[in-house]
């Protein structure tokens, strides 16, 4: 017995097109709810930075400053900037429609973000390692570097609040 096929129709062919963007319609949307989880998690991770930063700051001009707490929060802001860059992996920015101050400069000059985020990285890992040595008089000098390069890369790659 031999099987009759019939020809395609314009229906058969819709019908095979929706079952195939089925999938990349689902993995679109699952993309941008990484997306919106990556920012949110970002923003918080920068929040913590911003945090630590005025946490030393405060105990720097404090009559009696607590080491142990700006030691803790030293590690954090060295921890946290080794890890930076990779916050910020492609499709995470404005153009991607996400509620981000990151602009898109940093994807298309990806070179100069990463020299911007290496700064930030030795200088909190200075003031991480004079901290751990309480070397204090010397970390109101490192907390400034620290700043100063926040400052530089925001600049350039972070849209004005």
């Amino acid at each position: 017995m031999k099987l009759k096929h019939s020809k395609p129709t314009f229906l058969h062919a819709l019908l095979i097109s929706g079952l195939f963007a089925l999938p990349l319609y689902i993995g679109a949307n699952a993309n941008a709810s990484d997306a919106t989880s990556i920012v949110e998690s970002r923003q918080q991770k920068l929040k913590e930075l911003g945090k630590a930063m005025k946490t030393i700051n405060q105990q720097l001009k404090s009559d009696s400053p607590e080491l142990s707490l700006i030691q803790q929060q030293a590690r954090l802001l060295s921890k946290h900037a080794a890890e930076l860059p990779q916050w910020f992996p492609l499709g995470t920015g404005q153009d991607a429609g996400l509620d981000t101050d990151a602009l898109n400069t940093i994807w298309s000059q990806p070179n100069d973000f990463t020299a911007r985020a290496k700064d930030f990285q030795l200088a909190s890992l200075a003031l991480s390692q004079k901290a751990d040595k309480a070397e204090l008089a010397t970390l109101m000098k490192n907390l400034k570097e620290v700043k100063d390069s926040c400052s530089g890369c925001h600049k350039t790659f972070r849209a004005d609040d």
